[in-house]
């Protein structure tokens, strides 16, 4: 902030100048200040194009790439996901005209895959966010090789974290799992104990743990993440606290709910609604952000779980607003996950209140947006094709309709058991112990004794092992 007015003063028409302006986008990044690093991002390019052109000589190059690919990443941060991808492909472009030396020395290409990768995952493309993975592997291990690095490197340790997330997301939980401890062991081994990125693996770490059912040793994961998380984001540089401290709240709240402590799920999820209020202000995000979006929607889930109707849709609705300016159709076609979501809770609290064909209207638009979203075809196993068809038998049960109830309960059972093998979950997991016990209350509606009581043996057992 320093240099930039000194650089303008002369036009800022100089590299001196550029390598400011990307460096200025870059720690605002990591400050959590992404309108600040938009803004510097932009200046950067605009400086690039001035300094040299169209024509993008060979000495301006690598400033094109770099100033491309810190734009990319601000947009994406700031919640524009599509215009990020665009500015990491232009900067993928940029980086394949440069010559082998400075394409081996550089670490730009990594950025720049992680970035395309993180903004595929974000955007619900698993097939790209696994082939931007496996080129960001093999990239890897060649910019950080283990006989220079042999206890790696704060940068290799963040890249993993972002592989693992890429598995992970994908539901390739065992790959996931073994990128995220790579990350740990390398965070460990370098010894920062107190960096973000340390967080953002353990906070991971638990997150999967939760995917799995596995809640003690999720609880470790996220106890440390946001303890640490806290020990970082706080005085004068964080005056609103900070997105990864937001994400650990979060996080930690949806665990407390799984575990079924709901006041201490309700603590946590009112501190990141209010944390993420003051981080993401409408002033400087027009479109709001998806870390708030998140936050309403989780809150106004508890409230929905405490029968608070009217809070509850206060903020399931201001979930779903912001989720459809975000992810407007204008701009994806296909369509979104978070606003999937966002429908399927405005489906869920109708439900709750008895209206049900307002309720069964909004799980058959989130069907339809699921299929527009996989390409014209349901998925033969996916979770929130699975929370769709369990919400919307819950609908027909309640409206006495048996025997469509049990067909979606049997078929909410498949995918569930399909997606959370025994090999992964040896114990069972929380989301099969549901469909077991919708499916049981089913039968017994219809009046099947023998098969509601096997249903709900089978889920009094799970919840033991459990």
């Amino acid at each position: 902030k320093l240099a930039r007015p000194l650089f303008e003063s002369y036009d800022g028409l100089s590299t001196g100048y550029i390598g400011c302006l990307i460096s200025g986008a870059r720690v605002h990044r990591r400050l959590g200040r992404y309108d600040e690093c938009v803004d510097f991002g932009r200046a950067a390019l605009e400086a690039c194009n001035r300094l040299f052109g169209n024509t993008h000589k060979k000495d301006g190059l690598k400033l094109f790439g770099r100033s491309l690919t810190e734009l990319g990443l601000g947009l994406f941060r700031y919640g524009m996901e599509i215009e990020a991808e665009q500015h990491l492909l232009r900067a993928l472009a940029v980086e394949k005209r440069l010559d082998e030396r400075a394409r081996t020395n550089s670490t730009l290409r990594l950025e720049i895959l992680n970035g395309l990768m993180l903004a595929s995952i974000a955007g619900s493309n698993s097939r790209d966010a696994l082939e931007y993975a496996e080129q960001l592997e093999r990239a890897l291990d060649i910019s950080y090789p283990s006989q220079r690095y042999p206890n790696g490197h704060p940068a290799c340790a963040t890249f993993l974290t972002h592989l693992g997330a890429a598995y992970h997301l994908a539901g390739q939980f065992e790959a996931g799992d073994t990128f995220y401890g790579r990350a740990l062991s390398m965070w460990n081994d370098l010894g920062c104990r107190e960096h973000p990125g340390h967080v953002t693996v353990l906070d991971a770490l638990g997150r999967l743990h939760v995917d799995l059912g596995q809640f003690a040793q999720a609880y470790e994961y996220q106890a440390a993440a946001l303890a640490m998380a806290r020990g970082i984001f706080v005085g004068e540089e964080y005056p609103d606290g900070h997105e990864i401290l937001s994400r650990c709240l979060l996080n930690m709240a949806s665990l407390y709910w799984f575990m079924g402590e709901t006041e201490k799920a309700a603590t946590c999820f009112r501190e990141a609604v209010d944390q993420s209020e003051r981080l993401f202000p409408q002033e400087k995000y027009p479109h709001r952000h998806p870390i708030l979006q998140q936050a309403y929607a989780a809150w106004g889930c508890l409230l929905l779980f405490e029968r608070r109707f009217d809070e509850a849709e206060h903020f399931l609705t201001k979930s779903y607003e912001i989720a459809r300016d975000l992810y407007d159709p204008t701009r994806y076609p296909r369509g979104h996950q978070l606003l999937n979501y966002a429908l399927l809770d405005l489906g869920t609290l109708e439900a709750h209140r008895g209206r049900y064909d307002e309720a069964e209207g909004y799980f058959t638009k989130l069907l339809e947006s699921l299929e527009n979203l996989h390409e014209g075809k349901l998925p033969d196993s996916h979770h929130e094709v699975a929370d769709a068809i369990a919400d919307l038998g819950s609908v027909r049960l309640a409206r006495g309709m048996t025997r469509e109830a049990i067909q979606d309960f049997n078929e909410v059972l498949r995918q569930r058991e399909a997606l959370l093998p025994r090999t992964l979950c040896p114990h069972g997991h929380p989301r099969i112990f549901r469909a077991l016990i919708d499916l049981g209350t089913a039968h017994f509606q219809a009046g099947e004794s023998a098969e509601s009581v096997r249903r709900f043996s089978a889920a009094a057992q799970m919840e033991y092992d459990l």
